[in-house]
This record gives structure tokens, C-alpha cells and sequence, in this order.
């Protein structure tokens, strides 16, 4: 019987210690849950940063791209409506030649006869 206690008493302690470092292993998870949440949400924070930072940077070069289109539109239409300018002007000169031309045929032509 003094045999049975005493194993029973070894038993116990031997559960209790097996508990105490379950208890100690439970902890030490939890803390390195806490810090890995803690290390996660910081990498997220950072990421977030970046995607921000990446989006503004997106957003000027898109920026600028507008202005040089605009700009390149603008320049354009002045040289398109310089050029129709011009066009005119050649073909009124031409105009202008071709009635003077045809003047003057008409008045060879009127001396020939």
C-alpha cells in the first residue's frame, strides 16, 4: 500500500510537470503569436506605404503625361491651322496667277487675231 502512495505521488508530480511546461510551451506560443501579429501587421503597414508612395508617384506621372499631351495637342492645332493658313495663301496665289495667265492668253489670243 506504502508502495501504491508513494507511485501515486510520483505520478502526480510527473503530471504536474508535464502541465507546467505544457502551460510554459502555451506561453511561449502565444507570445511568438503576438509577436509574429505584431512583426505581420508592421510588414502590412510597410507594403501599404510602398503601394501608397508607388500610386501618388502613378498618379503625377500620369499627371505629367496629360500636360504633354495637352501640350502636344495645343502645339498641334497651331501648325495645323498655320499650315491651312499657308495652303491658303499658296492657293490664292495660284488663283491670283491662273487669272493672270488667262488674261494673258486671252490677249495673245486677241492678237493673233
Amino acid at each position: 500500500m506504502e508502495k501504491s502512495k508513494v507511485q501515486f505521488e510520483r505520478d502526480v508530480h510527473e503530471e504536474m510537470r508535464k502541465m507546467k511546461l505544457q502551460v510554459e510551451e502555451t506561453s511561449n506560443l502565444q507570445r511568438n503569436m503576438a509577436k509574429t501579429k505584431v512583426d505581420f501587421e508592421r510588414d502590412v503597414q510597410e507594403e501599404m506605404r510602398k503601394v501608397k508612395a508607388h500610386m501618388e508617384e502613378m498618379t503625377g506621372n500620369q499627371r505629367e503625361m496629360m500636360k504633354s499631351k495637352t501640350q502636344f495637342e495645343r502645339e498641334a492645332r497651331e501648325k495645323m491651322t498655320k499650315s491651312k493658313a499657308q495652303m491658303e495663301e499658296i492657293v490664292g496665289v495660284q488663283q491670283d496667277m491662273m487669272v493672270k495667265l488667262k488674261s494673258q492668253v486671252e490677249g495673245w489670243e486677241a492678237q493673233q487675231k
